[in-house]
């Protein structure tokens, strides 16, 4: 789906951003279902890595639909995901005591992990204040189109949220692969609106 939005406009800084967004959620979503065929805690340990990577790149692509994105803003914003990914690595400091249990991984948040919480409340809140006030400002089809990623958005966040923050904070890790599935029906609303509707393209 991100590559027929590519294609519609290739020259396109929020048509290129869509792209990366969906090509790093196909990466999630393989090294996910990965990490369970091949039983390995450190594929599994990765999809946080690609996580953080991935709620970057959706807010790039948000600003730059809304209202446009400096190189030095985008350079900030990845450098942020670089300090948290490399948080990843210590041993303990975001997740902790992975374990296969024949189906999925069970796990421990490690010390390190509200910082990530912060991070992914900050990246939707943001997110959805610029697809809202964008939208306001807008008429017709370009509010509509808006309105569209917006509920995607922040239908995923939410449901995102609870399998694969709030869940495993209080102990039930079991169902973190439930954002796989959920990402399939956001992904669909975004390249529809993206799609159907022009926008700055």
């Amino acid at each position: 789906m991100g590559l027929v939005v590519l294609r519609k406009n290739s020259n396109s800084p929020i048509n290129r951003s869509f792209f990366a967004f969906t090509v790093l959620l196909s990466v999630y979503i393989s090294v996910s279902y990965l990490s369970v065929l091949l039983e390995s805690a450190l594929l599994f340990k990765s999809t946080f890595a690609i996580s953080i990577l991935l709620k970057i790149t959706a807010i790039v692509w948000i600003i730059s639909l809304c209202k446009g994105i400096t190189k030095k803003t985008a350079i900030s914003l990845y450098s942020i995901a670089l300090v948290l990914m490399t948080g990843i690595l210590f041993e303990g400091f975001m997740v902790k005591n992975i374990l296969f249990n024949g189906s999925g991984f069970d796990y421990e948040m490690g010390t390190g992990s509200p910082l990530s919480l912060m991070f992914s409340i900050a990246i939707v809140l943001y997110g959805t204040y610029l697809l809202v006030k964008t939208a306001i400002k807008e008429k017709g089809l370009i509010r509509k189109k808006l309105f569209i990623i917006t509920i995607g958005i922040v239908s995923y966040a939410i449901l995102s949220f609870i399998t694969s923050v709030l869940l495993p904070s209080i102990g039930m890790s079991s169902l973190t692969f439930l954002d796989i599935p959920e990402s399939l029906i956001f992904i669909s609303l975004l390249s529809y609106a993206m799609i159907k509707f022009k926008l700055r393209d």
